[in-house]
């Protein structure tokens, strides 16, 4: 599909601080200076078997570097670079429910974990950030049906779709639409905006 733009794909291990550099690197050398950044790595990987005492420690260290750390590794790139070329930009940070409510179906707890740091680091990095006019928002998706769906047997996501207020699951369409909102609401920073249909767990 051409929508007249320049679209070009990088390959990055987000879970690794150099491949983050890299790519913001390779970005800025290609198109030289960065408006929008939209921090959308994450997941909760394989989930090991057990309790927490049984988790081994290498999954909470790379949960919270998938869904934290490599936020923080690309804003700094993204930040300097605006703040170099005088640019109002704007960081789109992806959450989840889950940053402030717990699922204890599944051992999300460095998922959880994680997810409410990159809460508190849209809000404290949008007041730091503000005075050069840049914005700092984090968008808190529900159920959103993606490929990342598969796993979860149609029951499961039968009983999320009861639960949630509007009456359907999500869908990609619901959390771009709200990129794109943030992307243009001048006078908004800081803030979580929970993209859910009124979800409770």
């Amino acid at each position: 599909i051409s929508y007249g733009i320049d679209a070009r794909i990088y390959q990055a291990d987000l879970q690794v601080r150099e491949d983050c550099e890299q790519l913001m690197a390779q970005f800025l050398g290609d198109f030289g200076t960065i408006d929008v950044l939209i921090n959308n790595a994450g997941g909760a990987l394989q989930i090991p078997a057990g309790e927490f005492e049984d988790m081994p420690l290498d999954y909470w260290d790379k949960q919270i570097t998938l869904n934290l750390s490599a936020a923080a590794y690309c804003a700094q790139a993204a930040v300097k670079n605006m703040k170099a070329n005088g640019i109002p930009g704007r960081i789109v940070n992806i959450s989840s429910v889950h940053g402030a409510i717990t699922w204890v179906k599944r051992k999300m707890l460095p998922y959880c974990a994680a997810k409410g740091g990159l809460e508190m680091f849209t809000k404290a990095l949008g007041v730091e950030v503000a005075k050069y006019g840049i914005r700092v928002n984090c968008i808190a998706p529900g159920v959103i049906q993606t490929d990342m769906c598969a796993t979860v047997s149609p029951e499961s996501m039968e009983e999320l779709k009861n639960n949630t207020p509007l009456g359907r699951n999500g869908v990609a369409e619901d959390v771009a639409a709200t990129i794109l909102y943030l992307a243009d609401a001048p006078f908004v920073t800081g803030q979580v905006l929970g993209v859910n249909g009124g979800f409770v767990i």
